[in-house]
């Protein structure tokens, strides 16, 4: 939850900036010394819109938070789960349900940081687990002991 906090102002900053921002009389005197652009395109890789909303963008971000929660969940064990345990297994559902309705209507731009994120944190997730199988995690500690 502190990590969602603290991305917060980047998210609200990105849906300003591509909501109202990015106009030629804005850019005017930003900085007296550089002459605005006479135009500026939003499109990211000459595909997307980033001002505009975008379908795909949402469901490629839904997606990928779906795999982020799944992939830090622990191995579920022989045992009857604890009601901790079932909330975190149902929030892996949710989050990607609330992460749809949340934004279908901002900016793709908002989506795609969100996106680029998401997929960071399964990289690192990845890696994670393969250590904790390996028994590689907990190694630096044995040698400074």
């Amino acid at each position: 939850l502190l990590l969602l906090i603290i991305q917060l102002p980047i998210l609200i900053a990105l849906y300003q900036i591509f909501l109202r921002s990015l106009t030629p009389e804005f850019l005017t005197g930003l900085y007296p010394f550089i002459h605005a652009p006479q135009s500026i395109s939003p499109t990211f890789l000459h595909l997307i819109n980033l001002q505009n909303r975008n379908i795909i963008i949402v469901l490629l971000t839904a997606v990928a938070q779906y795999f982020q929660a799944k992939l830090g969940l622990p191995q579920a064990g022989t045992g009857e789960l604890s009601q901790a345990e079932r909330i975190s297994r149902q929030m892996v559902f949710v989050g990607p349900i609330i992460t749809l309705v949340i934004f279908i209507n901002l900016p793709a731009a908002v989506g795609l940081y969100w996106l680029t994120t998401s997929i960071f944190s399964i990289v690192q997730q990845l890696i994670i687990n393969k250590k904790l199988r390996n028994g590689e995690l907990g190694k630096l500690n044995k040698a400074v002991d």
